[in-house]
């Protein structure tokens, strides 16, 4: 009979396309919407249809709640009233805040792994360390000495900037002169 602008916007029809056709031809979607629709003209209500998919003009799925409300008249039901709430930001925000999480846990994951592993490094390198002040300048094991503590070196700095970027920032404010900074 009737659609609210926000029903037009959200499933992308005009009032013409809509007024006397069927609601079937409308909300496309979960089927359990006719039964439930057919409940409600009996005069009983769903008050919460369950988390379901329908499709807008345009093809396009969008995840929905669906109410179903029954409207009487002279002690008749003559209209049901259909409260659909799209879901699609509450699902991106749980996708978003889900990805969030794992990145949480992935970084303290990653900082627990940079500094249990910069322990035997620093083992490895302490070791190297005395090898190297007991050879004598001319020993050919010199050279691959002193390469595995190149590389304990660099293997330290690559775990600390791990580390560095692990750790949560904190923010650091100072004031600053803002029509320098306008100008700038």
């Amino acid at each position: 009979v009737d659609i609210n602008p926000m029903t037009e916007w959200l499933f992308g029809y005009a009032p013409d396309e809509v007024c006397g056709k069927t609601v079937d031809n409308i909300l496309i979607g979960h089927d359990r919407i006719m039964p439930a629709l057919e409940a409600a003209f009996l005069g009983e209500p769903t008050n919460n249809l369950g988390d379901c998919v329908l499709h807008r003009r345009n093809g396009q799925s969008f995840p929905a709640r669906i109410r179903m409300i029954p409207v009487e008249s002279d002690n008749a039901y003559v209209a049901v009233l259909i409260f659909i709430n799209d879901l699609s930001d509450v699902i991106e925000s749980q996708r978003n805040y889900q990805q969030l999480e794992n990145r949480a846990i992935l970084g303290d994951f990653t900082a627990i792994f940079a500094h249990d592993l910069r322990n035997p490094i620093n083992n490895i390198s302490t070791g190297t360390q005395l090898m190297v002040s007991r050879l004598s300048a001319d020993d050919p094991n010199l050279v691959v000495v002193n390469r595995v503590l190149g590389d304990c070196t660099r293997i330290d700095h690559l775990m600390e900037a791990v580390l560095t970027f692990s750790r949560s920032m904190e923010p650091k404010l100072e004031p600053v002169d803002i029509n320098q900074f306008v100008s700038r």
